[in-house]
C-alpha cells in the first residue's frame, strides 16, 4: 500500500490529518464496540448536589445545584482509553487548567485541558483526573466550586455519574410573553404566515404546545399541529415542519423569575426586536431583554386535584366566616387549610369544594350576589367555565358574569363583571 494522506474526523469536530504508511484501514457501519457512543450525564456530588456549568457566570463549575437539569446534564464524549470530554449545554467543553483554578466550561475544541481520565470504580462512581495529574475536586463534598488541584482521590473527588435521562413533563399549552410584558407571541394567520409577538390576548394562534425532548431541549407546536423551525437566516420563524429537526428544536435555557431564553440550532438566541410588538428573529448571540420570554403554563383542571388561587391583591382566596355566611375573600398572605379547594370538573366546567366541605356557588342576597361556600351538592350555581390567561385564569359564573374582587365595601368575590378586568384575574397553584 503506497503512502496515502487521510483526513479523520476527530471528537471535538475539527480534523485531523495524518500521513499513513502501511496502515490498514477498515471500514465498518457498525461502531468500534470497544468505545460506548457519546451519551448525555450527570454528576452527582459527594453530598447530593449536581455538578452545574452556568452560561452566566461565564460557565464556571460549581457543585450547588440540588436538582439536575439542563445547565446539570453534559455530552460525554468518549474518547477511548477511558478518556472523555464534557461538553456543557453552551455547546462548550470543560477546561480544567493546569493551574487548578475552578473548572470553566469555555472551548469551542478538545485539548489536552479538556481531557479527562475517567476512573470507574463500583456503584456508578467515577474520579476525574486531568491533563496536570491533579483530580477534580466538588469543595466541601458539595455546595461550593469545583476545581481540580487534588492529588489523591477521596470523598469530595467521587461523583456518581448517571446515563439516566432527564424526567419529560407531559406535552403542556403555553404561551410566550415578551420582555415588556405587554405583548405575546403569535403565529399569524394560523401558522400560514411568520411568527410575531405583536398580539396582546391570549387565543388560539397565540397558544402553542410544548414538546419536552429531555435534557433541556424542546419543540413548540403552533395551532395548525406544525412544529416551529428557524429560517436558514435566523430572520423568521415559521411554523411548517411536520418533524422535529435541528432548526426546530429549542434549548430551554432557565433565567429565573419565571423567564426563558431560546437557544436556536443556529447557535442563536430567539428575540422579540423591541422587547415586543413586533417580530421574531433569532440572530442573537447574548441574552438581553428582548432575548427574555416568560412562559405562560396553562391551568388543566383535573378532577380531585386540590389548588389555590390568588387575587389581583397578592391574596390567597380564603373562606371567611362573616355574619353567617362562608364567603371566599382574597385575603390571605399564606397558603392554608382555608385557602384550599378541591376540583371536580363536569362537562368542561369546575366546582370548587371549601374545607367545610361545601361547594363554592354564586349565592344571591337580592341587592348583591356574592361567591359562598354553602352548598352541599354540586348545582348550576356551582359551575364555573375557566377562561385561560396563561398561569392566570378567570372564572365566568352561571350568570354570565365574571367572578371578580368588589371595588367597593368588604373585598369579597362578586359575579358581578361584564369583562375581564385586573380585578378577575386569579394565579393558579395547582
Amino acid at each position: 500500500m503506497s503512502d496515502r494522506t487521510i483526513v479523520i474526523d476527530s471528537a471535538d469536530g475539527n480534523y485531523l490529518a495524518a500521513n499513513l504508511s502501511n496502515v490498514k484501514i477498515i471500514v465498518s457501519n457498525s461502531r468500534d464496540s470497544r468505545f460506548p457512543r457519546n451519551r448525555m450525564v450527570g454528576l452527582q456530588a459527594a453530598r447530593g448536589q449536581w455538578l452545574c456549568s452556568n452560561p452566566y457566570q461565564s460557565g464556571l463549575l460549581d457543585a450547588t445545584s440540588p436538582n439536575r437539569s439542563g445547565w446539570e446534564t453534559f455530552e460525554l464524549r468518549d474518547l477511548g482509553s477511558n478518556q472523555a470530554a464534557l461538553r456543557a449545554s453552551t455547546g462548550k467543553f470543560v477546561t480544567a487548567k493546569s493551574d487548578g483554578s475552578q473548572l470553566v466550561a469555555d472551548s469551542s475544541t478538545v485539548g489536552l485541558d479538556q481531557i479527562f481520565t475517567i476512573n470507574y470504580l463500583s456503584s456508578g462512581r467515577v474520579n476525574l483526573r486531568c491533563n496536570n495529574g491533579f483530580y477534580v475536586c466538588a469543595n466541601d463534598g458539595g455546595g461550593s466550586y469545583v476545581v481540580n488541584n487534588r492529588t489523591a482521590p477521596d470523598i469530595w473527588e467521587t461523583f456518581l455519574l448517571t446515563t439516566l435521562p432527564l424526567p419529560t413533563m407531559p406535552d403542556r399549552l403555553v404561551a410566550l410573553r415578551t420582555f415588556n410584558g405587554t405583548h405575546v407571541v403569535c403565529a399569524e394567520n394560523g401558522g400560514a404566515a411568520a411568527l410575531t409577538a405583536n398580539r396582546t390576548a391570549v387565543r388560539s394562534w397565540e397558544t402553542f404546545t410544548l414538546k419536552d425532548l429531555g435534557q433541556g431541549r424542546i419543540a413548540l407546536v403552533a395551532c395548525n399541529g406544525k412544529y416551529v423551525r428557524i429560517d436558514d437566516t435566523g430572520s423568521q420563524l415559521l411554523a411548517d415542519q411536520t418533524v422535529t429537526g435541528p432548526m426546530s428544536t429549542f434549548y430551554l435555557r432557565p433565567l429565573g423569575s419565571g423567564s426563558y431564553a431560546l437557544l436556536a440550532g443556529n447557535g442563536s438566541y430567539v428575540c422579540a426586536e423591541g422587547g415586543g410588538g413586533q417580530g421574531l428573529v433569532c440572530r442573537s448571540s447574548r441574552v438581553g431583554g428582548w432575548e427574555m420570554f416568560t412562559i405562560l403554563f396553562f391551568y388543566t383542571p383535573r378532577d380531585g386535584s386540590v389548588i389555590t388561587l390568588k387575587g389581583d391583591n397578592g391574596l390567597y382566596l380564603s373562606r371567611y366566616w362573616s355574619l353567617g355566611a362562608n364567603e371566599i375573600r382574597p385575603c390571605k398572605s399564606e397558603i392554608d387549610i382555608y385557602s384550599m379547594f378541591t376540583v371536580a370538573v363536569r362537562d368542561g366546567k369546575i366546582a370548587l369544594r371549601a374545607d367545610n366541605g361545601l361547594w363554592v356557588s354564586r349565592y344571591n342576597h337580592g341587592d348583591y350576589q356574592t361567591i359562598e361556600a354553602c352548598k352541599s351538592e354540586i348545582d348550576v350555581h356551582c359551575l364555573f367555565a375557566v377562561e385561560l390567561q396563561g398561569n392566570v385564569i378567570a372564572l365566568l359564573a352561571d350568570n354570565g358574569r365574571y367572578v371578580g374582587r368588589a371595588s367597593v365595601g368588604f373585598e369579597r368575590m362578586q359575579p358581578d363583571k361584564t369583562a375581564l378586568d385586573r380585578k378577575c384575574l386569579l394565579s393558579v397553584n395547582a
